[in-house]
């Protein structure tokens, strides 16, 4: 049977034996903090990365106006008379489409970013 005393004495219920407490080694308890930090830094880089990368992108490699960077003046060798037909901007690459008088027909990609001319594509008749 369980003995129950009066609660105004300041007795309590008898419940048995206690449980022992359980001594935590020192080695464990410092794993432990060591760990659970190294968790919480790894978690603070990733998130940063990600972070640092989505804006650092921008809208999926687009160029930004406010962080655009001009590279200056790109020369196009044409003959004389040549004219732009088109152009056309696809992400990274833009695509000027030269109509020259003599026939000839030219594709010139350039690189958006560095001014670089990528490729010429001349067209002739056979």
């Amino acid at each position: 049977m369980v003995d129950i005393k009066d609660q105004d004495s300041g007795s309590s219920l008898n419940t048995g034996p206690e449980i022992p407490i359980a001594k935590v080694s020192p080695i464990l308890k410092w794993a432990i903090i060591i760990m659970s930090t190294l968790i919480v830094v790894i978690l603070v880089v990733i998130i940063s990365t990600i972070i640092y990368r989505a804006v650092k992108s921008g809208d999926g490699g687009g160029i930004k106006s406010s962080s655009a960077r001009g590279f200056g003046i790109v020369d196009l060798e044409v003959s004389q008379g040549a004219k732009i037909a088109d152009a056309k901007l696809d992400g990274r690459k833009l695509t000027v489409i030269i109509n020259s008088k003599s026939g000839g027909d030219e594709v010139v990609i350039i690189d958006v970013r560095s001014g670089a001319i990528v490729g010429r594509i001349r067209l002739q008749e056979k």
